[in-house]
């Protein structure tokens, strides 16, 4: 009886678990933005370098390639960005939003914000996710606080030490 009641309980976790995350993609879907981690981001670079986890390398590759899918830009949003620096070099086209109220929060110190965007029929789907920049340092190179890239861009990234960060060069 007691196995019955906390399968029962567990079942029921279960079925909450997955109606609040069937709820969070339909309302991403519906807001047209996600927040999603930048472990792939990583990975996708280490790849492309040749390189095993956390191993020294350098790779040029379009910055678009940094992510499993095709976006129209990318834009790096370093500490200490307002969003009317964003705005402005976006041209006005930037949409941001990164909590559930789909307001703007910049990345903290020691994080950037990975923001891209595809163009469609009248509206912009966008993602954006962040890392650490203890992971993926393009703020020391960028000269400003944001940079928007095209995703066809040829860029570098090197780390010089084993499990140092990815720079952008």
């Amino acid at each position: 009886m007691a196995n019955r009641k906390k399968m029962e309980h567990v079942l029921g976790l279960a079925r909450v678990s997955v109606i609040a995350l069937l709820s969070g993609i339909a309302l991403g879907s519906v807001a047209g933005c996600s927040l999603i981690g930048s472990a792939n981001v990583i990975e996708n670079i280490e790849e492309a370098a040749g390189v095993e986890e956390g191993e020294p390398g350098s790779v040029d590759m379009r910055v678009g390639d940094i992510f499993d899918s095709e976006y129209h830009r990318v834009i790096f949003i370093c500490p200490g960005a307002v969003e009317e620096d964003v705005i402005n070099a976006s041209g006005g086209t930037w949409q941001g939003g990164t909590d559930e109220d789909d307001e703007w929060v910049p990345p903290s110190s020691g994080s950037v914000e990975i923001y891209r965007d595809a163009q469609g029929r009248g509206a912009s789907k966008y993602v954006s996710s962040r890392a650490s920049l203890d992971e993926l340092d393009v703020c020391s190179a960028l000269g400003g606080v944001v940079a928007v890239l095209p995703a066809d861009e040829q860029v570098s990234f090197v780390r010089a030490e084993q499990g140092g960060p990815w720079k952008l060069h």
